[in-house]
């Protein structure tokens, strides 16, 4: 989560800086690719995430599907995945005392 944390506001100043160097001057002494390669990535990546969210926040606003593109709570996508047996015995919430079967 640290890392996260410090990863996200260092590729929003990284975008800043590269958004600038497209359009000032001074960005033209910087390789083409340096600076267009990372906004097409960029762009692409923003296309990815945010179509399908827009498609479903409009499905879910027009009533389409009112519980989202997932389906309603419970339905086999929503639910957990179950565990293997467990090995050791469930806790009985006993702290001393003689043990109970």
């Amino acid at each position: 989560m640290l890392v996260h944390d410090g990863l996200t506001p260092a590729m929003s100043a990284l975008g800043a800086v590269l958004a600038l160097a497209a359009v000032r001057p001074w960005g033209r002494r910087l390789p083409p690719w340096m600076v267009r390669l990372p906004l097409w990535f960029g762009a692409v990546l923003l296309l990815v995430r945010g179509v399908p969210g827009l498609v479903e926040n409009l499905t879910t606003a027009t009533g389409l599907t009112p519980y989202g593109l997932l389906g309603p709570p419970g339905a086999p996508a929503a639910r957990p995945v179950r565990r293997s047996r467990r090995r050791d015995p469930a806790p009985t919430g006993r702290t001393s005392g003689p043990a109970v079967r």
